[in-house]
């Protein structure tokens, strides 16, 4: 992997706490029916997090350019409280 096209926020791991304020801000702000989140399929770190946060893979794709492979996850808004709210109040 060639470091130069690594975005600076895909190094510091993203807890827990952050994962919920995204969420949290997108609800409040766009109440839309599911959320998705894409990310780069190299970033198995990033990947963990959001399937933790109840996200599941729903696509993939390579960038047009460079054939780069992303990973689609989406959640439901539906359900009125996170797996990592439910995780942490155990």
């Amino acid at each position: 992997m060639d470091n130069r096209f690594v975005p600076p926020y895909t190094i510091r791991p993203a807890a827990k706490g952050d994962i919920e304020q995204i969420i949290a801000f997108a609800l409040a702000t766009f109440a839309p029916p599911a959320l998705r989140v894409t990310i780069a399929a190299f970033n198995r770190r990033a990947q963990r997090v959001w399937q933790h946060a109840g996200f599941v893979e729903v696509g993939r794709f390579g960038r047009e350019r460079d054939q780069m492979l992303f990973i689609m996850y989406m959640r439901s808004t539906t359900s009125l409280e996170s797996p990592l709210h439910r995780a942490q109040s155990a």
